[in-house]
């Protein structure tokens, strides 16, 4: 069975293996997601399981420093079940592709005129998840400009940057019955990554 995904940042060669450890010890403004060594030899190898923003960090400074040559990767740890909360980005793809489900980008406002947003996403800022999903349909129409979401609805999909806030939108709209709903853990920053779309500062 596959289970939970992990990013993996790859290193054949490593131009400079002192540097690029110290850049690991850096103040890890990522807090526990902060990838993790798994090698140092010639083949040097980071793994985390919630660190995507984290492991893109370090290759953009891996870059301006010219410590080496990365390349991120997906990979699977077996052990763990796979988690039915999150949506795995060929998922959101093809929901977008296909024009369906209701996709909540749940960062700030200017956070998306920097960025712009995944498809026709509608924005609802984090804070504003639980009144919003309280809302008359009227109301949330007026507000929002999209219809608002159905409590039985399996293709809710919430995404920020980098999966915090998101996450923390999806419980609260699985304490409000929205129990079906879900999350793209990697959010813009895997999205930007995958579609070669430029990664925010």
């Amino acid at each position: 069975m596959i289970g939970k995904a992990v990013w993996r940042l790859t290193c054949q060669q490593l131009s400079n293996k002192t540097g690029f450890v110290g850049l690991l010890s850096r103040p890890r403004s990522c807090g526990s997601a902060w990838p993790r060594l798994l090698s140092s030899s010639s083949t040097l190898q980071l793994e985390a399981t919630e660190s995507w923003p984290a492991l893109c960090k370090v290759e953009r400074l891996s870059r301006l420093y010219g410590l080496g040559n990365l390349t991120i990767s997906r990979c699977y740890c077996t052990s763990q079940s796979p988690d039915s909360s999150e949506v795995p980005f060929e998922e959101l793809e093809n929901l977008v592709n296909a024009k369906k489900g209701q996709i909540v980008d749940v960062r700030e406002p200017e956070e998306l005129q920097t960025t712009g947003r995944i498809g026709k996403a509608m924005n609802i800022p984090v804070g504003e998840i639980g009144d919003a999903l309280q809302m008359s349909e009227d109301a949330f129409n007026s507000k929002y400009g999209h219809k608002k979401p159905d409590s039985n609805q399996s293709d809710i999909v919430f995404y920020c940057l980098g999966g915090v806030r998101s996450k923390k939108a999806l419980d609260t709209a699985h304490s409000l019955g929205y129990t079906k709903a879900r999350h793209f853990k990697g959010g813009w920053m895997e999205w930007a990554e995958q579609n070669n779309l430029p990664l925010p500062e």
